[in-house]
């Protein structure tokens, strides 16, 4: 008798410590996918390292621009000093068409930065950069994005 009070004693820890275990897993947030990428909050950074390789072109994953949080996005590209020229263009996947681009390339060793008007701030934009060989042989360099409002024009910085 001793011995089954024992066991059921046991037993009940057992699922008392299970059931805390499994209330804790519960509580923790899950990572969102790499699908998912919002600029959010206000004026965040996103950073690529761009290398073409051989194929002479390079795509971010798709980004989205949040409303209310400004009706602009500033975006960045450094060519490092061995590289091909480049060209960089931002495609509105939306729209399925470039709307903008760095005119009209970006020399090895050079830094451009474009400021890009969305237009209604509640709407919800999604974008992706691309950068693409002039030449045909590898371009290597810093893309950055972030969305920011027109009180922040003229701040050129890519600080947080």
């Amino acid at each position: 008798m001793k011995q089954l009070r024992r066991i059921l004693a046991l037993c009940a820890i057992l699922a008392l410590s299970l059931s805390t275990a499994l209330a804790y897993n519960d509580s923790q947030p899950t990572p969102s996918t790499p699908a998912e990428i919002e600029i959010a909050p206000r004026a965040v950074l996103l950073t690529w390292d761009v290398d073409t390789g051989t194929s002479g072109q390079q795509k971010t994953p798709s980004f989205r621009m949040n409303p209310g949080d400004g009706e602009y996005l500033r975006w960045y590209f450094e060519n490092d000093s061995w590289s091909s020229p480049a060209h960089v263009y931002l495609y509105d996947v939306n729209k399925g068409q470039i709307v903008s681009a760095m005119s009209p390339k970006v020399d090895p060793g050079e830094e451009r930065t474009e400021v890009y008007y969305v237009g209604s701030d509640s709407e919800l934009c999604e974008f992706t950069i691309i950068v693409e060989s002039m030449d045909g042989a590898s371009v290597s360099g810093l893309l950055r994005a972030k969305q920011i409002h027109s009180s922040r024009l003229a701040d050129s910085s890519f600080s947080e």
